[in-house]
């Protein structure tokens, strides 16, 4: 690790080709170290991770981004939340919006939710659940408290109702106890996962 960190920029590229690559842990975990030691000076090498066209890559580089805070990235990602298709990219970037404090997170965040995509709001639901907001799960209570009748029947409520169990804000309440106190008789399907 020493030598690698004394080698400079220069093997920068080398260091992450090798990342991209590299299967073990451990080794992945001292790579992701080397490239860290150089902090902002990485960022122009690791900005172009964003163009690669294998998924894990891309990852890799919203992640390095993310953890030297390259504020300056905070565009690059929120087109490249918009435009991946992989699950794992989107959660990295919007992991990335919020440590790097980006003012229009959340906005991204619900708009991923909102998305009407099952996939990309379970990708959602799953990064907010680790995200200590009191505005966000007021947002999100808001739109438990939306899905009422058939609604409830949508894929999203059983991760609506994790993530705001995880977020663990009271604020939630009110909307909790609401699908606590349904009537299965007025419903054609089971409430009980649901309540549970």
């Amino acid at each position: 690790m020493a030598i690698l960190a004394t080698l400079g920029l220069d093997a920068l590229p080398d260091i992450l080709e090798r990342l991209a690559e590299e299967e073990q842990l451990e080794a992945r975990k001292r790579l992701l170290e080397i490239v860290l030691h150089h902090g902002q000076r990485a960022v122009p090498a690791i900005r172009k991770l964003l163009q690669d066209p294998r998924w894990y890559v891309v990852r890799n580089g919203v992640f390095l981004l993310w953890k030297v805070g390259d504020r300056g990235s905070v565009p690059d990602l929120r087109r490249l939340l918009h435009s991946s298709k992989t699950p794992q990219v989107r959660a990295e970037v919007l992991k990335a919006l919020v440590a790097l404090q980006d003012p229009l997170w959340l906005a991204a965040l619900l708009k991923e939710v909102d998305s009407g995509e099952e996939a990309r709001a379970a990708t959602a639901l799953q990064v907010a659940g680790h995200i200590p907001s009191r505005e966000l799960a007021q947002a999100l209570a808001q739109r438990l408290q939306e899905k009422t009748g058939m609604r409830l029947r949508e894929p999203s409520v059983p991760h609506l109702l994790r993530t705001l169990g995880q977020i663990g804000d009271p604020v939630a309440l009110p909307a909790l106890l609401e699908v606590l106190q349904l009537k299965q008789w007025r419903y054609p399907f089971p409430l009980g996962p649901l309540k549970r």
